[in-house]
Formats: C-alpha cells, structure tokens, sequence
C-alpha cells in the first residue's frame, strides 16, 4: 500500500532593507538511507520600467536517492515600517514529499493552528500554536487565523502570554467567513464584511457594533488568560472569557468559518490553547 511521508521546512528570514538581494542555504534532515539537500533563494530586485520592486523566490532540491519528488513552496514577503527603518520579513513553507515511502501509521494531529498568511505586522511561531506582534507601537495590522476552519462546537481559544504597556485598544477574537488564501487585510479586521470580532464588551461586525453589552470586557484580560469563541452546531456563535461560555451573540452564523484573533492594543504574544492534544 503506497502512502505519502510530507516534510515541512519553514525557513525565517529577517532582512535588513540595505541588503536588496539574499540566498538562503539549507538541507534537510538525513537519516542512514539518505541526504536530500534543499535550497531555497530570494532575490528581489528594482523594476526599472515600472520603478516597482518585485520578489522572486525558488527552491531546488538535490536527493540522493535519485527519486522523484514532489516540491512545492509557498512564501509570504511583508515590509514593516518603524519610522526610519524598514525591514522585510520573508516566510518560506516548503513541502517535501516522496512515493513509495513506507511510514508507520501515527494518529494525525489535527490542531488549530495560526494559518501562514496573516497581517504584516505579527510573526507566527511556535510551531504555528503562537503570534507576536512585530512594532508595538503600532496597535494595529496583527491578524491572525486558523489554518484550517472551525468545526461545529469546537473551541478556537487564545491565551495572552505578554501584555504591551497601550492601554486604549485591547486583543480581539472572532470568526470569518472567508478563507485566510485570499482574505483582504485591513487595520482592524471587524471592518471587514463576513466578519464578527469580540472587542472590549462589544461584537463587532461590518465596521459596526452588532452586539452591545454583550459580555466580560475582554480588556480586562491578564497574562495567563484566555479569550475564545465557538460556533454551536445550531448556527449561534459564543465567544468565551477563561473558559466562560458568555451566551449566544448572534445565531445564524455562516456553515464555514474561520477563528481570527488580532494581537492587538495590549496585547504583544498570544498562543492557541488545543485541549485535546
């Protein structure tokens, strides 16, 4: 019986913008059988007919075993300004996978985690179970969501591991109806259509209040903390506070939806909470 052994190499680059063209070498993990050697290049570079600048990556592997592979990649590229400095932070998911590889059958892990695409300015880690937000002086622009959308009664929640000094704006979590592949970013995603997010003591949606009153003021929230939400098999979407289910706040929620979380205000890193593993 034939089955697929996937590898992931995730590859972090922080690059200074002096620096407008960088390579990245690097090899995958070898065992007695085999070496595969992968390496993945950056380059970006000045359009002179346009005056835009463009980024190209490309990955080439080298195996050993002189089998056929099938490599796919994927890359996000975000610049994040802070007064005179710009950086350009570059994500690099590359997925490595052989046929004909026997692997001992292991239950599947199938845990949220934070999807690769999010706002500019937020860095995911830890194995995706975490966020941070890159400028703190900026509040907003750290969206976050799961990699993959929420099932009926699952809890999508969120732990606040570092709080910033900003007092005026706190973290947020919601749902979404669109898929994060191709989701528009704004400043504060409540702004978007399709989308529902638990600030202070509000719901927001559609750049509005949905629902007033509604709960605990999540603004309140400590280091150690959790906020959450979920949607019930019936349509209505709950959020919670420390495990706190605060009530039905809307209840025709869309069939497919996404968790979103914005480390935002205060909040400075946050990790998802997967309680069944």
């Amino acid at each position: 019986m034939k089955q697929w052994a996937v590898f992931t190499c995730i590859v972090l680059l922080t690059l200074q913008f002096a620096s407008a063209r960088g390579e990245s070498d690097g090899s995958c993990p070898i065992n007695t059988a085999r070496r595969n050697v992968l390496k993945v290049s950056y380059d970006r570079r000045l359009n002179n007919s346009d005056g835009q600048w463009t980024t190209a990556f490309s990955a080439r592997t080298k195996d050993a075993s002189k089998s056929t592979a099938d490599l796919k990649m994927e890359a996000t590229h975000n610049v994040v300004e802070c007064g005179e400095n710009r950086e350009i932070h570059v994500e690099i998911l590359v997925k490595d996978g052989h046929e004909n590889q026997t692997v001992e059958k292991r239950s599947i892990d199938n845990g949220l985690r934070f999807h690769h695409r999010h706002g500019p300015n937020v860095v995911v880690f830890n194995g995706g179970l975490s966020a941070q937000r890159i400028n703190l002086e900026n509040v907003h622009n750290a969206a976050v969501f799961t990699n993959r959308p929420l099932t009926d009664n699952e809890l999508f929640e969120v732990r606040l591991d570092k709080r910033y000094t900003d007092k005026s704006r706190c973290h947020g979590i919601g749902i979404m109806a669109h898929s994060p592949d191709d989701v528009k970013f704004y400043e504060s995603m409540y702004t978007s259509g399709g989308t529902w997010i638990y600030y202070d003591v509000n719901v927001y949606g559609e750049n509005k209040v949905v629902v007033p009153n509604y709960g605990a003021n999540v603004c309140n929230t400590k280091v150690g903390e959790t906020i959450g939400v979920m949607k019930r098999d019936n349509g209505s979407l709950h959020f919670f506070v420390n495990g706190i289910d605060q009530g039905p706040a809307i209840s025709n929620a869309p069939s497919v939806v996404y968790g979103v979380y914005e480390v935002r205000g205060f909040a400075a890193i946050a990790t998802i909470i997967n309680k069944d593993g």
